[in-house]
């Protein structure tokens, strides 16, 4: 290659790195000199972190509250069959038939009848005509006709507060319902670590409805737990398990820096969640951006509403 061309392809790449420096201290000169919205200047011009805040208000307890599913049934529910065996002559009701109590149901060829119990509705034929069944062998089920019963498997601790006779409100299908408890099993199931309760839907609303319907109870109860709200946001996780919150204090020397606190988390609820430990001489939390910040930091706090 001639020296002459060499010459010239050494000149284009020096001026096209020279160009490109230039543009590095261009733009990085903007940014030194460009306003930053999450920081501010103290007293001798140096840019510290603005990080919001948060007010706490220490209590002594909070509220709690759960939403427990329960099922509608009714309060007798019986699978029927003749106490001979023999072959079924007769069927005389169908699935969803009204039966008044004594009312004959079926018959055999031996001639023994099914007779209703009480009053109710045919749920389900188990058996046909021509059928040949064994004493005892279900043929039919029927169902009370009476105020539907709904039970409830709830925590110990939530239905041994409970009393028989108190009035709740249930969630049945979108509609809110009294309805009054009247008792609680006597047993805990072993494997949910639950006790049932038992409530009695009105007249007109059991008439309406049926067995097998999902029915909702929320309840609120009171922790005595000392503590405060805190949002999620404002938790860091530490090592072992353990949780903590920062706050912004004032220094006589320093101005605003940032401590923290190390604390327990007793409840979560949606995004926020109830918190202990040695934090009840703070006002305030860092409610965002933990992440940026460590303890002894200066920064400026900008106070948010709740």
């Amino acid at each position: 290659m001639p020296v002459r061309m060499i010459s010239n392809v050494l000149s284009g790449l020096v001026c096209l790195l020279l160009a490109a420096l230039i543009l590095v201290v261009f733009l990085a000169g903007r940014t030194e000199t460009a306003p930053a919205e999450n920081s501010a200047k103290n007293d001798d011009g140096v840019r510290i972190l603005k990080v919001n805040t948060l007010e706490v208000s220490p209590g002594k307890s909070f509220h709690v509250k759960r939403t427990y599913n329960g099922i509608t049934k009714a309060r007798q529910t019986a699978d029927l069959g003749f106490e001979r065996g023999g072959r079924i002559k007769s069927i005389n009701v169908d699935p969803g038939d009204e039966v008044k109590k004594n009312g004959i149901l079926a018959e055999l060829d031996a001639g023994t009848d099914m007779k209703a119990p009480f009053d109710g509705f045919v749920s389900m034929r188990h058996a046909t005509v021509g059928a040949v069944v064994s004493p005892g062998t279900p043929v039919l089920r029927i169902v009370e006709d009476s105020p539907l019963e709904v039970w409830f498997s709830l925590p110990v601790d939530v239905a041994d507060k409970m009393s028989a006779g108190e009035v709740y409100e249930l969630d049945l299908a979108g509609d809110k319902h009294r309805a009054k408890l009247d008792s609680r099993l006597p047993e805990v199931d072993r494997n949910g670590r639950t006790r049932t309760v038992i409530f009695t839907l009105p007249a007109k609303v059991s008439e309406k409805n049926l067995p097998g319907q999902t029915v909702q109870l929320e309840i609120d109860r009171v922790e005595d737990t000392p503590g405060f709200w805190v949002p999620l946001s404002a938790l860091t996780r530490e090592s072992r398990g353990l949780w903590s919150v920062f706050s912004v204090e004032n220094d006589a020397d320093a101005g605003e820096i940032v401590e923290r606190h190390f604390v327990e988390v007793f409840h979560v609820e949606n995004s926020r969640a109830w918190v202990d430990g040695t934090v009840f001489r703070i006002t305030n939390v860092v409610a965002t951006g933990t992440h940026r910040i460590v303890p002894g930091q200066k920064v400026k706090a900008v106070p948010m509403t709740k």
